[in-house]
């Protein structure tokens, strides 16, 4: 196993095989949870997007598969450039294993999961959701914005915008906020964490679990940056994260097997084939075109 830890003081510093204890470490506001596999090619995005942050009110805790490529190399050389890094390196059963190993290092009062190749939108935007969550009411344990999906080339396949307020039965169908958009009090994760046993729906899974509509907000900015490549990201794989949502939403919804559950299996499964079938440029304008017919606006080509 491989550890370090930057930017903390000398003795909160683990030696190796120690298990670090955070309960006298100075707070940050902001934990940013990454996980990583083989990741140093698309890693230094990432990494320079927070490098480049106004806010330096957070940590970034690194939870890494034993990459076998320079992965440990490149976040060693941010050490300098990012407030605080927490780099651990062994072998996990998947991203929400990996997830629930970090979050027993993160010590910031809001957390955030990021993909290796995701970044924010702005160099400010830890500041402006700063600046946001300083009014925010005590009770208040989400606080999501707007994400972007890209392909390859730049295109942007999907624009999801939180629904924080909607009907809470529509948690039956989909998630209130992308979840690389959500900031999440720490709290709420104390003696809990993401179910592994799921490959894709684990966040889905825990929102069911935790989430309440009244304990969040709508930052009502873009947040992150998100780039295809990730199983669950891929539209071709769309069908198949439809189908474990559906699993993970007859463990807390009775009757899941309505209409509406059955038109976005048909709309995942259109979704799957269009980008199996077509280039995903042809993909995007015909699913988009689709939607004009509805009166909706586009999502898949911007």
């Amino acid at each position: 196993m491989i550890q370090y830890h930057t930017a903390l003081p000398t003795f909160l510093r683990p030696r190796e095989n120690e298990t670090m204890d955070h309960s006298q470490e100075p707070p940050v506001l902001f934990t940013i949870i990454a996980a990583t596999y083989n990741a140093a090619t698309c890693l230094p995005q990432l990494l320079d997007c927070l490098a480049s942050q106004t806010c330096k009110d957070f940590e970034l805790v690194v939870q890494d598969g034993a990459s076998k490529d320079a992965t440990a190399a490149v976040v060693a050389q941010y050490k300098d450039k990012l407030p605080a890094i927490s780099f651990v390196s062994e072998p996990d059963t998947g991203i929400y294993d990996a997830w629930n190993k970090a979050l027993k290092r993160a010590r910031g009062e809001w957390v955030l999961f990021l993909g290796a190749d995701d970044k924010l939108a702005e160099s400010t935007t830890l500041q402006h959701v700063k600046n946001a969550l300083q009014q925010a009411q005590p009770a208040i344990n989400f606080a999501a914005g707007a994400m972007k999906m890209l392909d390859a080339s730049g295109m942007c396949h999907l624009h999801s915008v939180p629904n924080v307020h909607a009907n809470p039965e529509r948690l039956e169908y989909i998630m209130p906020a992308a979840f690389s958009s959500l900031f999440q009090r720490r709290r709420i994760f104390a003696g809990q964490g993401f179910n592994p046993n799921y490959r894709i729906a684990a966040d889905y899974d825990w929102l069911c679990r935790v989430w309440k509509n009244d304990e969040a907000i709508d930052l009502d900015i873009l947040v992150t940056i998100m780039n295809e490549g990730g199983v669950s990201s891929l539209p071709q794989n769309r069908l198949r994260v439809e189908l474990e949502c559906a699993r993970v939403s007859s463990s807390y919804f009775p009757h899941v097997w309505k209409k509406e559950r059955i038109m976005k299996l048909g709309k995942a499964a259109l979704v799957s084939t269009c980008f199996t079938v077509f280039s995903s440029r042809v993909a995007a304008k015909l699913l988009d075109s689709i939607r004009k017919l509805r009166g909706l606006p586009p999502v898949w080509f911007r």
